[in-house]
């Protein structure tokens, strides 16, 4: 938004407002928690033996590596809060070129994997 909106915002004093982009992103994200959690039900119904099979083997396994689980869960978390960090410095200094970095990051690390995989 550009400083001559604002001023004509404050000026009319009708500001805008995002109850429809709220609105649309809980309507889509909820749709997709819902699609997913309707899909892990399926999947449960048809697999349940192997399901339940497979989570009384491994429970004996991650209760002896319980504390393994809770650094893993915290390196994840402070990869995450480092990541966020560069993002945001890389953000102030680059500007709109981040967006074609990450589109091309992700590209080749989406392509990279199955190239790998394969």
């Amino acid at each position: 938004m550009t400083s001559v909106d604002l001023i004509d915002y404050h000026k009319k004093e009708q500001y805008p407002s995002h109850k429809g982009a709220i609105a649309g992103l809980l309507i889509v994200f909820g749709g997709f928690i819902g699609f997913g959690v309707y899909a892990l039900l399926n999947l449960y119904q048809m697999y349940q033996s192997e399901i339940t099979t497979f989570l009384t083997i491994i429970s004996p396994i991650l209760a002896d590596n319980i504390w393994l689980l809770g650094a893993a869960l915290g390196g994840i978390i402070l990869l995450c809060v480092v990541l966020a960090l560069g993002a945001s410095m890389a953000a102030r200094r680059l500007g709109g070129t981040l967006i074609y970095i990450g589109a091309f990051f992700m590209n080749l690390m989406t392509w990279g994997i199955v190239v790998f995989l394969l």
